[in-house]
């Protein structure tokens, strides 16, 4: 699959904030640093952001072109797992006990990444939903409590 040359263009950044994530690992609904740098970067790229969802969960609103319509949701976790990291990389985590073994550093700077690409041109309704503790199921249960973060939309 080619790479798209936008994507390519904003690539190293990318790799920053995602040893930046792995370095600084943060337990489920503890990703205060976490959620803060996520919302941030969604406004500065012109998406609407609502804040502690699920308690410290971010979701970017993406308007689409066409306004109101169907809406794809993409979603990523963003907790670490309870654990100390043994490895000599450069970018390990700083905080002992806390370690992202998992991916979800990972799962949150792609995620990011298609918020940056998708605002431009824009042409589609999408929420970009980052939830704290994942791997417990309860950041998706809270986050998603009252249909603030998603609201299904039937496929026909």
């Amino acid at each position: 699959m080619p790479v798209i040359e936008k994507i390519a263009g904003y690539a190293k950044e990318l790799t920053a904030l995602r040893h930046d994530f792995h370095a600084h690992p943060e337990i489920g609904f503890e990703e205060q640093r976490t959620s803060g740098i996520v919302a941030s970067l969604l406004e500065e790229w012109g998406l609407e952001v609502h804040r502690g969802i699920g308690q410290t969960g971010v979701v970017g609103v993406l308007k689409g072109a066409k306004g109101e319509g169907r809406t794809i949701g993409l979603r990523a976790d963003m907790d670490a797992l309870p654990m100390d990291e043994h490895t000599n990389l450069p970018f390990r985590s700083t905080h002992p006990g806390k370690f992202h073994g998992c991916g979800h550093d990972g799962h949150t700077t792609m995620l990011l990444g298609a918020a940056r690409y998708l605002r431009d041109p824009g042409l589609c309704r999408n929420r970009c939903l980052h939830l704290p503790a994942g791997r417990r199921g309860a950041g998706r249960r809270k986050g998603h409590a009252g249909g603030r973060a998603v609201r299904p939309v039937p496929l026909r």
